[in-house]
């Protein structure tokens, strides 16, 4: 329900990267409990929008789990800076089992 509120609120200004702050609505074995919506990542800039064959087009968004100290560095700095911190990680980003990577 929060996804698809904040998708609706948020749809037009979808041009980078979004984030959700922690929800009750998570489920209880995720650490991180926040939603990182962000463009396709490790994948060519042509998977981001799809066309359909009848035309219509789908704009791809990845939804990932964070922890509430990478909320507050997204918010409080630029996604590039929550990017070179993942990428000084061991961990992939999309594991869910993954620590916190602030």
């Amino acid at each position: 329900m929060d996804l698809s509120a904040h998708s609706e609120a948020n749809f037009k200004s979808f041009g980078g990267a979004s984030v959700i702050d922690e929800s009750a609505l998570s489920p209880s074995c995720w650490c991180a409990k926040g939603i990182l919506f962000d463009e396709p990542r490790g994948e060519c800039e042509s998977f981001e929008i799809f066309e359909t064959p009848v035309g219509v087009l789908a704009v791809f968004r990845w939804l990932i789990s964070i922890d509430q100290k990478e909320w507050d560095v997204i918010l409080k700095n630029d996604i590039s800076v929550f990017d070179d911190i993942c990428d000084n990680s061991p961990w992939s980003l999309i594991d869910m089992r993954r620590p916190c990577f602030v």
